[in-house]
C-alpha cells in the first residue's frame, strides 16, 4: 500500500499482509512491501497489523516511511528483507525503515528480519536529510520489540 507525496491516510482496523516487492536490478532500494509512506505524506494508523511482507533486494519489508507516520495499538510482525544473492548490500528495516518522522505508541514489533535493523532502521545521514528536507525523528512509547533478527543471512 502506498500513500503518495502530499497525501493523508487514516488507517483503522486493517491488516496489510503478504506484500512482496523485488528489485532484480541489484541496486537495492527502499520499497515498503507492506506500507510505503512517501515524502510529505502523512499516515495515522490505529489497530493495524502489518505482517508477512517480503522485500527482496530492497529495504523496508513492513514499512518504509519518508513522511510522517503515527501508529497506535498496532502490530508489525513477521516481515523480512531478503537478498538471495548473498551480496551483503546492507538492506535495512525488516519491520520499519524510518527516514522521516515516526511516532509509535503501544506498538509490537515482533519477529522481523533484515541484514541491518531487524526491527527498526532509522537513518539521519546528510543525504537522507537532503532527500526528505527534515531530520529523521523516531519516538517510541510503550513499544514491545522482541524476536527480531539482524544478520547477513536474514
Amino acid at each position: 500500500m502506498e500513500v503518495g507525496t502530499g497525501s493523508f491516510a487514516e488507517l483503522k482496523y486493517l491488516t496489510i499482509r503478504d506484500g512482496h516487492v523485488e528489485n532484480s536490478h541489484g541496486g537495492g532500494g527502499n520499497s515498503g512491501a507492506g506500507l510505503y509512506v512517501s515524502r510529505e505524506a502523512k499516515v495515522r494508523a490505529y489497530f493495524v497489523n502489518i505482517t508477512g511482507n517480503t522485500a527482496v533486494r530492497n529495504s523496508g519489508a513492513g514499512i518504509v516511511n519518508f513522511g510522517e507516520l503515527y501508529m497506535e495499538d498496532c502490530n508489525i510482525s513477521d516481515n523480512k528483507v531478503e537478498d538471495p544473492t548473498g551480496a551483503q548490500q546492507f538492506f535495512h528495516g525488516g519491520g520499519l525503515l524510518n527516514i522521516g518522522h515516526a511516532e509509535l505508541n503501544r506498538v509490537s514489533i515482533i519477529d522481523n528480519k533484515a541484514e541491518q535493523g531487524g526491527a527498526i532502521s532509522a537513518s539521519n545521514s546528510r543525504v537522507m536529510r537532503e532527500l526528505t528536507g527534515v531530520p529523521v525523528y523516531t519516538k517510541l512509547n510503550a513499544v514491545t520489540i522482541k524476536g527480531n533478527v539482524a544478520s547477513w543471512e536474514a
